[in-house]
């Protein structure tokens, strides 16, 4: 139960992300902008896909209506705080919650579930492109090979990841994060994820790459865009 003086409580809530380009100097000397992707993992939760978003820009857990429901029919989610919620953001600018704060039972990779609570909105964000990771990996096995190391010795990445998201999750879940386990010069990393893929892999990547600058480009017809 909610203490009487948190039930008219006014939330504070500002979540922002961009996938924005970043200068690459490359050994030719000249400079190219590379999109970068954010740690974006796809998992399955009793036969259904959810796509994750790790935003350590965001404070707390966002989830999607149409997620939350399904995994209320599942008895995964339930209501911790009715909305309608007044939400402030940048330039105090109002958002009205209509649907409250959710609870919702998120399994592990060894099979442990945990529970992350926060805001449920009919959106998160935009939607992110589709993003074929499978040269990417190609070029990660590349460079890891050129440093004398077997790249069979690293996890299999997903072939996609993209779309729209049901749960971001924010700074306050930190420790779920994914791990850093191998990162190129430019900046691209994988890492380990605490979830599982819905193929059992548990990498998810994050950095610079070309493919990721023609995919967000095609996907928005801008040089910049934001999600």
């Amino acid at each position: 139960m909610y203490k009487d003086f948190s039930k008219n409580m006014s939330l504070s809530f500002h979540a922002g992300a961009s996938s924005g380009s970043y200068g690459i100097r490359h050994e030719s000397g000249m400079d190219e902008f590379e999109y970068s992707i954010y740690m974006l993992q796809t998992i399955e939760i009793q036969g259904k896909r959810f796509n994750l978003f790790f935003d350590s820009g965001c404070g707390d857990l966002v989830s999607r209506r149409r997620a939350v429901l399904c995994l209320e029919r599942k008895g995964r989610a339930s209501c911790e705080l009715k909305g309608p919620l007044v939400l402030s953001g940048v330039g105090d600018q109002k958002t009205i919650s209509e649907h409250g704060i959710y609870q919702v039972r998120v399994p592990m990779h060894d099979g442990n579930d945990i529970n992350i609570s926060g805001l449920c909105l009919d959106k998160v964000t935009a939607e992110f492109p589709k993003y074929d990771i499978r040269q990417v990996e190609q070029d990660i096995h590349s460079a890891y090979r050129a440093t004398g190391q077997d790249p069979q010795s690293l996890p299999r990445l997903p072939s996609h990841v993209g779309g729209g998201t049901d749960f971001m999750i924010g700074i306050k879940y930190l420790k779920y994060f994914p791990k850093a386990v191998y990162q190129l010069p430019s900046g691209l990393t994988i890492y380990e994820s605490v979830f599982a893929n819905p193929d059992g892999s548990r990498r998810v990547i994050g950095g610079p790459h070309r493919s990721f600058t023609e995919i967000d480009k095609n996907f928005n017809g801008l040089s910049f865009s934001t999600s």
